[in-house]
């Protein structure tokens, strides 16, 4: 059995760098099989249990420490939130592939994340085909409607 912590470092390094599953299986001492494994399960239940038991919209005290946080790292002023996106690969697709091909010449669906100066996730996004283009999964995502809401003023991101 492989412990919790072991496999969300997994697929954190395999989202997160250019690394292959070989390297993974390397680095944590997990066969590569089960290296492979991990990702295939973390992906199926990832929206699931990621989102419900550890990605929580900040309150307004905590949007008001993440600012102090920010500031105090970075030196800038009322921001509350980093964003960043990366292709996830995927295999075995059938329907809609030329949508999810990227430039990379491999298929992916899009991730989008929102972090805070201590890299505490706080938002996501994922399952946008990879070749959409940025402007569009933030605009169709929850995080964009609350900041046309107002929900995260008088902060930034």
């Amino acid at each position: 059995l492989i412990p919790l912590r072991e496999v969300v470092l997994v697929r954190i390094n395999f989202f997160a760098s250019t690394t292959t599953i070989l390297d993974g299986s390397f680095w944590f001492g997990i066969p590569k099989t089960l290296c492979h494994r991990i990702v295939d399960v973390f992906l199926k239940r990832f929206p699931r249990v990621f989102k419900s038991e550890w990605v929580k919209f900040p309150t307004r005290d905590e949007m008001a420490e993440m600012a102090k946080e920010f500031k105090a790292i970075k030196g800038v002023p009322a921001v509350i939130g980093a964003i960043d996106r990366t292709h996830i690969q995927i295999w075995g697709m059938d329907a809609h592939r030329a949508e999810y091909f990227t430039r990379k010449s491999q298929y992916a669906v899009q991730l989008q994340i929102t972090c805070d100066a201590k890299e505490r996730i706080w938002d996501y996004l994922i399952g946008y085909p990879g070749t959409s283009h940025d402007q569009r999964v933030f605009i169709d995502s929850n995080l964009y409607k609350r900041l046309e809401n107002g929900d995260i003023a008088p902060y930034q991101l």
